[in-house]
């Protein structure tokens, strides 16, 4: 019996593309696009983009309290901005892609298991929207799922790890 089990995080490959549709769908979205949390936390790794007009956000590495993702990280919670260029309250260290984009509206949605937070989803508008309490309460269903699957997938790997231990 072999125990070479691969598990694709939610953060990883297709299954977080089919996330960021989801995401993107869920808040009638321009664009969705996200990532891991490494770097002991202290880091969000941009690796997926969902109907993306450039590739200007693939690869960005988000530090925590920079910029809205990074304020997202260290707060814990989910945090926007209309007008994203003119927003106070943020950094603005990663302007230049946010602008290829043509971003105006973004939201970071930090994904948090055990109090950590394991990644962060964004979702952005081509155009200012307002967005009210009701709008972030569509996304509590694909959050906690998507908390959940993480959970899952670290559980497995951890009887995995066990198991191969015993052998």
């Amino acid at each position: 019996m072999s125990l070479d089990l691969v598990q694709e995080a939610p953060h990883d490959g297709s299954r977080l593309l089919r996330t960021l549709a989801a995401f993107r769908a869920t808040g009638h979205s321009d664009m969705a696009f996200g990532g891991p949390v490494v770097d002991n936390g202290n880091t969000l790794a941009i690796t997926g983009l969902h109907s993306a007009q450039t590739r200007s956000l693939q690869g960005l590495r988000v530090r925590s309290g920079y910029g809205l993702g990074g304020k997202a990280l260290l707060m814990g919670r989910p945090v926007s901005v209309t007008n994203y260029h003119d927003a106070r309250g943020i950094t603005h260290q990663y302007d230049g892609p946010v602008r290829a984009e043509q971003l105006e509206t973004v939201t970071a949605l930090p994904i948090v298991v055990d109090r950590m937070p394991r990644m962060v989803v964004y979702v952005g508008h081509r155009a200012q929207v307002v967005l009210g309490d009701v709008w972030y309460d569509t996304f509590l269903p694909l959050v906690r799922r998507l908390e959940r699957e993480i959970a899952v997938d670290d559980e497995v790997r951890r009887r995995v790890g066990a198991l191969r231990g015993l052998g």
